[in-house]
């Protein structure tokens, strides 16, 4: 039988036009899977971004509602769902608190744009819940802080209703400071106290700049601490100056190494804590502060002033080397400026008398305190 060479082509032709159909068939088949695939997957992934972007939406306003500006809500939500959460829960108690959320936000967020959340949480805490009335506005408390102890002299509660509580973003301010004054009063040779003192600086002068700004624009000048906020500074610089006096503080910060030979620097560290303390108030002008420094003053001043009167009558009977009669005023004057007088020493001259403290008085500018103008009269 002859073989048919052309039928055999003819089938080999069909087999291989089949074949590349088929293929062709396949590429389409994938190419329509790859497609759907695609589809399903932009589909989902616009989803998602859907989901997302309501997420942020929802976000959105409700820092607004809590008081966050356009510039912080942004910031926030820039890091996420996780630091939107929290921004939320602290801005509602930032709320409940009566101090403004911006601010302590931005207390808290390094030139990186790292929020650091322990800061924003214990600035929060400090501040005293808002009131309405007599009544708390929640039953939050506020961390204990010092109130009329060993180290305070002070007593702000007859103003409690005098002055007017400062607003939220001077709120916010006295928060932070008092967490400082806080930290630094507890442990002052902690290993953060230069970062922390230069905080601290930074934000009094920020207060300042914008009391400033206030007196200029609005004529007024609102309060910017609370009582518990003074007296949580009190409480830093009396700890601070009773160590630099050589005093030893225990562990409810009570003079445990007192006696009747030193007790009077204790008097004398008085007149240092009130011209820090009224340091700080420049620029701010505020009143509690003013109050807190007058009593401590005051009180520094009494002291030294049954100090000295007890000092000149016990030499009356017996001689003694801290009791200095003077009766030049040349020599006075040339004692005086070359320190030639010692730490406690009391002076009469022309029937004045005078505590030699060493310590700038504030309110007069000298290192001594006149107790005295009419002895012997």
């Amino acid at each position: 039988m002859a073989f048919n060479f052309g039928g055999f082509m003819a089938g080999v032709s069909d087999a291989a036009v089949n074949r590349m159909q088929k293929v062709e068939e396949e590429k389409i088949r994938i190419a329509r899977e790859e497609r759907a695939i695609g589809t399903q997957q932009r589909m989902a992934r616009e989803a998602e971004r859907r989901k997302k972007q309501a997420i942020l939406d929802e976000s959105a306003g409700m820092l607004a509602m809590l008081g966050y500006n356009e510039d912080t809500i942004n910031s926030i939500l820039s890091k996420g769902t996780t630091a939107s959460e929290f921004a939320i829960t602290a801005g509602q108690t930032a709320m409940s608190k009566g101090v403004d959320p911006n601010t302590i936000w931005n207390f808290s967020t390094d030139d990186a744009g790292e929020t650091d959340q322990k800061k924003v949480n214990e600035t929060i805490d400090m501040a005293e819940p808002t009131r309405v009335g007599d009544i708390t506005a929640t039953s939050a408390t506020a961390p204990a802080l010092p109130t009329t102890d060993r180290s305070s002299v002070i007593n702000l509660d007859v103003y409690q209703n005098l002055f007017a509580e400062p607003e939220k973003v001077e709120a916010s301010f006295s928060a932070r400071l008092a967490v400082i004054s806080q930290k630094l009063a507890r442990e002052p040779n902690r290993k953060d106290a230069d970062a922390l003192k230069s905080e601290q600086e930074k934000l009094l002068n920020d207060l300042r700049t914008m009391k400033e700004a206030e007196r200029e624009d609005k004529g007024t000048n609102t309060e910017s601490f609370t009582n518990a906020d003074v007296r949580a500074m009190e409480k830093e610089v009396t700890n601070a100056e009773y160590r630099q006096f050589g005093f030893k503080l225990g562990l409810n910060d009570e003079i445990e190494n007192m006696d009747d030979g030193n007790i009077h620097l204790s008097y004398i560290a008085g007149i240092n804590i009130a011209r820090t303390l009224n340091g700080r108030n420049e620029g701010i002008n505020d009143n509690r502060l003013k109050v807190a420094v007058d009593q401590i003053r005051s009180n520094a001043v009494n002291n030294l002033t049954q100090y000295g009167y007890q000092v000149m009558y016990t030499a009356e009977e017996t001689s003694s080397p801290k009791y200095i009669v003077e009766t030049d005023q040349s020599t006075f004057e040339q004692k005086y400026e070359s320190f030639q007088y010692k730490v406690g020493d009391v002076i009469k001259f022309n029937n004045q008398l005078f505590v030699y403290t060493n310590a700038v008085d504030h309110l007069t500018g000298f290192r001594m305190v006149n107790i005295a103008d009419n002895l012997g009269m």
